[in-house]
């Protein structure tokens, strides 16, 4: 699973398409409110992120245990590169990712 944080930490209501346990394929959206952690992890106080989850037994974890997230897309093609380069960043780093619209047509 992979998570990048949103400028400006843009706040969604939830839906009811809430999960603890996403699977591959999936992209959630997640917001952490102001002083649900104690201090302020990774610089933030309030937070709001997107995940891509990119394999199996994949659980959004906080020091709370379990964290809830709402699934908001999917990935329909391309996982397994997406996977690849996913677990490539475990040994080589961080890179950048851009998320764009696709059109339909």
């Amino acid at each position: 699973m992979i998570r990048c944080h949103l400028e400006g930490d843009p706040y969604v209501d939830p839906e009811n398409v809430l999960t603890y346990i996403p699977v591959p394929g999936d992209v959630f959206y997640y917001h952490r409110s102001a002083h649900y952690y104690r201090g302020t992890p990774y610089g933030r106080l309030v937070s709001a992120e997107i995940g891509i989850v990119y394999d199996r037994d994949t659980r959004p974890q906080g020091p709370r245990g379990p964290e809830a997230v709402n699934l908001f897309a999917e990935i329909s093609s391309g996982l397994e590169e997406l996977s690849r380069a996913c677990e490539a960043m475990i040994y080589e780093g961080q890179r950048e990712l851009v998320i764009e619209r696709m059109d339909d047509t």
